[in-house]
């Protein structure tokens, strides 16, 4: 159990919360990618793309949707080429970061096409991340470093170490990072422990830095 000590040495920052983007992916995911909506907040925005092969809801989950506090907004794909879907919500993320790329930016998709996004946008700076449901878990823990192997039958711990060594974090950075994940682990709610998660690293490390730890560690936080 995290020890409570320990927070005398992680302050909170005082910055603002950067707003969150779900872009979901409705024709991949279906109802299950919106499990997690209820944590959202009346700053985050949830843009669901949908083809006519998905354009509809189940009667029972309209309550929780329209209850559901994000920002939304419902982009009609028209079908007839391959990946019609995938390219405009593509686009339109461009179009986003271009206009607030202080934001975080979550696909909800299994669509592994997505993965050459999150590359690009991780060499500019620019959080992304692709999750199979709001609340799910990264999908792209395995591309932060190509180079290091990252196999199923690894531990949770072997795997944390790989990933924190092939970012190059010296033994008491990792320390630091391990520290930081258990105390946001703490938290009562998924929503909260990302805060919390982002708030720690930006007070630990240096901002050129704050953007690659924070992706590396989003997949720890259960």
């Amino acid at each position: 159990m995290y020890n409570s000590d320990d927070c005398h040495s992680f302050p909170l920052s005082d910055k603002p919360a950067r707003r969150k983007y779900y872009l979901i992916d409705y024709e991949n995911v279906h109802i299950q990618g919106f499990e997690g909506m209820d944590d959202l907040t009346p700053d985050d925005r949830l843009i669901v793309f949908y083809t006519s092969n998905s354009n509809t809801i189940p009667i029972e989950f309209y309550t929780p949707l329209t209850d559901c506090q994000a920002e939304k907004q419902f982009i009609p794909v028209a079908c007839g080429q391959p990946n019609a879907l995938d390219f405009q919500l593509s686009s339109y993320l461009g179009f986003l970061v271009s206009n607030d790329p202080d934001a975080e930016y979550y696909i909800i998709s299994n669509d592994k096409g997505f993965n050459s996004l999150y590359k690009f946008w991780f060499r500019r700076g620019i959080i992304i991340d692709q999750l199979s449901a709001i609340n799910g878990e990264s999908n792209l823990i395995r591309d932060i470093d190509p180079t290091k192997s990252i196999t199923d039958d690894m531990s949770e711990e072997e795997r944390f170490y790989t990933v924190m060594e092939a970012l190059g974090m010296s033994d008491n950075d990792i320390k630091t990072m391990k520290r930081i994940i258990r105390k946001a682990q703490g938290q009562s709610k998924f929503s909260k422990k990302l805060t919390t998660l982002r708030e720690l690293i930006a007070s630990n490390f240096s901002s050129d830095r704050q953007t690659s730890y924070y992706t590396a560690a989003r997949p720890f936080i259960k």
